[in-house]
């Protein structure tokens, strides 16, 4: 599997965990990450930084953000240390609870 925008060989990071009463769901690269004059503008629809180096249609982070909303979540992006996005998406536990729960 080709993992776009992070070298050859590294690793994307999934990890879930419950905050209070959210549940946060982490995914982490290790890329060149997303420049901060960009962030604001990734969840328009077909934005493209001037940056990019793969190509795309600009509409991924959109239609995640739109996901996120429409679960009563919250998708934030941060930086990874030393490089690299972390796109953090929190939903509150009683969501999170319906739909992964076998109670």
């Amino acid at each position: 599997m080709r993992i776009k925008y992070s070298p050859k060989d590294s690793k994307v990071e999934v990890e879930i965990t419950k905050i209070g009463t959210k549940a946060t769901l982490y995914i982490r690269d290790h890329g060149i990450g997303i420049d901060d004059k960009d962030k604001p503008h990734v969840f328009e629809r077909f934005y493209r930084s001037p940056n990019a180096r793969e190509s795309g249609t600009g509409l991924g982070m959109s239609i995640a953000l739109d996901v996120a909303e429409k679960s009563n979540g919250q998708l934030i992006l941060e930086d990874t240390t030393p490089t690299g996005l972390t796109i953090k998406l929190q939903f509150p536990h009683s969501v999170w609870k319906e739909v992964s729960s076998d109670e």
